[in-house]
């Protein structure tokens, strides 16, 4: 018999010294660790994978995977945390959260948008479980607890996330533009207002949750007002009457809404768009006059710098 060397690389700040005590075992020393002390490291190593955070799902990306049933992660709450990342192909055909009706993966996106939509428009939908709608909805499935990260680097952009309907060959580029076959572009993006993670990415939410995430993370002290947004977050939010139209819902209906929640329309965007680019050299590098400090004022049509 051959005694086989393995190796794991495993990031530095993943592993957690243990104390263990050495003892006798049917006349073999052996280590030893008492429950408490395991109980602690366990606990430890699972808050440094920042749990509570969209951190979680690149942290655990690089947990070589063990089976210990045992010894179960879990929330603060002492429940048992499920991350699933096993997916399924785009090809295989489920049945909606919210309907019940069956899509395939690579569909299924766009399906869910149209519920998170109607629901977000007062649109009545006939034979559908409208409980099973989260408040800010994952944008694969339509339900609450999912946990998704938008990684961006250079002009590219990947997505992880925990939703067992997470197409992961889906292209970030088409999905974000309107097609008459895939009118959605509910993706994710980011968060300027929300401080970055340790990965060095801000904060990810779903496109058609961004008026709940401002007004639940980032309204005034009072409570009373939202925040200015940056202009790149009002181009990323902006949802087109021609999406919309796609989606069928009545031009009335689309007008009313940014009416009473002092939206932008899509003129208003494109001069945004132009404001984004004229901030940028040809090379992509910001001027003097950065992006990020120009905003748009709710309930006014222009724009200032801060």
């Amino acid at each position: 018999m051959t005694q086989r060397q393995h190796s794991l690389e495993i990031p530095g700040k993943l592993i957690h010294p243990l104390g263990p005590s050495v003892v006798a075992l049917a006349r073999q020393p052996t280590w030893s660790l008492t429950h408490s002390q395991l109980d602690t490291i366990l606990t430890f190593a699972w808050e440094s994978l920042s749990p509570d955070t969209e951190d979680i799902i690149s942290n655990l990306e690089q947990v070589p995977p063990l089976t210990a049933a045992k010894l179960p992660y879990k929330d603060k709450l002492g429940k048992v945390a499920a991350f699933q990342f096993e997916k399924q192909a785009g090809t295989a055909s489920v049945a909606c959260f919210i309907c019940g009706i069956r899509h395939l993966v690579k569909n299924m996106r766009n399906h869910v948008g149209h519920h998170i939509l109607y629901a977000m428009r007062g649109i009545d939908e006939d034979a559908c479980n409208i409980d099973n709608l989260g408040i800010e909805p994952c944008g694969f499935c339509g339900r609450d607890g999912c946990v998704v990260q938008l990684t961006k680097k250079n002009n590219s952009a990947s997505i992880t996330s925990s939703c067992p309907y997470h197409y992961t060959s889906m292209s970030y580029n088409s999905a974000k533009s309107v097609s008459k076959a895939t009118p959605c572009t509910n993706v994710p993006i980011h968060c300027p207002l929300c401080p970055t993670g340790r990965t060095g990415q801000p904060r990810t939410i779903w496109k058609y949750n961004v008026l709940f995430h401002l007004a639940k993370e980032h309204m005034d002290v009072d409570g009373e007002r939202m925040p200015p947004i940056p202009l790149q977050l009002a181009v990323d939010m902006h949802i087109s009457l021609e999406e919309e139209t796609l989606m069928k819902v009545d031009r009335d209906v689309t007008e009313g809404w940014r009416i009473k929640h002092e939206i932008p329309g899509s003129d208003d965007i494109e001069q945004y768009s132009k404001e984004i680019e004229g901030s940028q050299d040809k090379k992509g590098k910001k001027r003097m006059r950065s992006q990020s400090n120009v905003v748009v004022e709710r309930g006014t049509k222009s724009t200032r710098r801060r």
